[in-house]
């Protein structure tokens, strides 16, 4: 070997070389994404009922929870302007991000906030999934970066799936820790489990010759220097062309509306769930942890599939049209509420339908980005979605206050058929 050549230990493949290990490692960082939103999308705030909490006191815990997925942009932001392209385009910041959601899990664990105690749980909500939704945009910007069009369809399925699986795990086990030991335990299993994806993605490298870590051999990819944007001006200029559009801006808006109706589900199931049915936050965390199980077979298995075959925007529409009839249903059967069967089928049904609309809107936002904008981009279309949860989980006290649960359900009713308008009027794709 000549003197002076740069030598680098391969180790094990890289993700661009490897298609099955790409999907494993997308799928399995999405688990552990999926873990902090499961816990305090579900598992707090039933926990939080179950202890006497108001649909206001449920609604600011899981508004501060829901507020750092609106701000996705400014992430993408930093990453398509800074990044470490010697061990890739994405991956120094999804190092980083995963481990400050394990550090943030462990003081969690460790001042152990109970269930009256609204400001704290607000405040670890938004810390935590702060640094949830800068893993989530350089996962994103990976897969952007790393995955052929034609792979995508099944990719969101894998994504989002593995989402709604880390989001099962996250509920059910984090809510049968709440309810038998309190915060402590709950949030200190959410940190271990997250911890784990993080040594496979220390493993990997992004392509061939990157650094592993920041001092070992390796130097940027050609593909990384290519597309580093390194400038704000090429990125707002890009995000503006691609984005700027009469039909992404109505998908943009009926990906916000659907998740409206997300918003409102994960402060009224937990109230519907003690007030009607009459179940603890053990039970109701075991009920939506086996309907996000539910979706991330759908995803995995059969949505991905029929996205790539009959075409991203036409299941979104139809999966959002579905949304309005089994809310309308839920909504004709008030008065037959406290049936735990009738809970069941709706809180399974709208926890499927919304990892179905994720994983068809994704895939269309996916084709919509230049990759050379894609963390921003795709931040774009994601925060814009995102919002809607927060709108959604903002306007639970307004709603119950005007009409009670039943107002909140005509909420949903509202939000899904505005979605489905948009979704069918969109032209972005088939």
């Amino acid at each position: 070997m000549a003197a002076g050549t740069l030598t680098v230990d391969r180790g094990w493949p890289a993700l661009s070389e490897h298609r099955r290990l790409r999907f494993l490692t997308i799928f399995l960082l999405y688990v552990a994404q999926g873990l902090p939103i499961g816990f305090f999308h579900f598992a707090v705030p039933a926990w939080m009922a179950a202890n006497g909490a108001s649909a206001a006191a449920i609604g600011t815990v899981a508004s501060a929870a829901t507020l750092p997925w609106s701000l996705k942009l400014i992430n993408g932001f930093l990453m398509d302007r800074w990044a470490f392209l010697a061990m890739g385009r994405r991956r120094s910041w999804l190092i980083g991000a995963q481990s400050l959601i394990v550090v943030s899990m462990l003081v969690m664990a460790i001042v152990g906030p109970g269930p009256q105690a609204i400001t704290l749980l607000a405040a670890f909500g938004f810390v935590a999934n702060l640094f949830t939704t800068i893993q989530d945009v350089a996962i994103d910007g990976m897969a952007i970066d790393l995955i052929p069009e034609e792979e995508r369809g099944r990719a969101n399925g894998f994504m989002f799936g593995g989402q709604a699986l880390g989001m099962a795990i996250g509920t059910s086990l984090t809510g049968y820790l709440l309810y038998l030991s309190g915060m402590d335990l709950a949030a200190a299993a959410t940190a271990l489990i997250v911890a784990a994806p993080l040594s496979l993605i220390i493993l990997l490298r992004e392509r061939p010759g990157e650094r592993l870590m920041p001092w070992t051999p390796g130097q940027p990819s050609d593909h990384a220097l290519a597309l580093h944007a390194g400038a704000w001006k090429p990125i707002l200029v890009g995000v503006f062309r691609a984005s700027a559009r009469l039909h992404t801006l109505l998908f943009l808006a009926g990906m916000m509306l659907a998740n409206v109706v997300y918003g409102l589900f994960i402060g009224f199931t937990p109230l519907l769930g003690t007030s009607e049915v009459g179940w603890n936050d053990a039970q109701i965390s075991a009920l939506t942890g086996t309907a996000n199980l539910v979706g991330a077979v759908a995803a995995i298995f059969f949505v991905g599939w029929i996205v790539d075959r009959a075409g991203a925007r036409a299941v979104s529409t139809f999966v959002a049209l579905s949304g309005v009839t089994l809310v309308v249903a839920m909504f004709s059967l008030r008065t037959a509420w406290e049936q735990p069967s009738l809970f069941a089928i709706f809180v399974i049904g709208v926890l499927v339908i919304d990892t179905a609309i994720r994983t068809s809107s994704c895939a269309v936002a996916m084709r919509l980005c230049d990759p050379k904008v894609g963390a921003t981009q795709f931040g774009l279309f994601m925060a814009a979605g995102n919002f809607g949860i927060t709108i959604g989980a903002s306007l639970l006290g307004t709603l119950d206050r005007w009409a009670g649960t039943p107002g909140i359900v005509f909420g949903m009713i509202a939000a899904y058929a505005a979605a489905t308008l948009c979704f069918f009027l969109a032209r972005v794709g088939r």
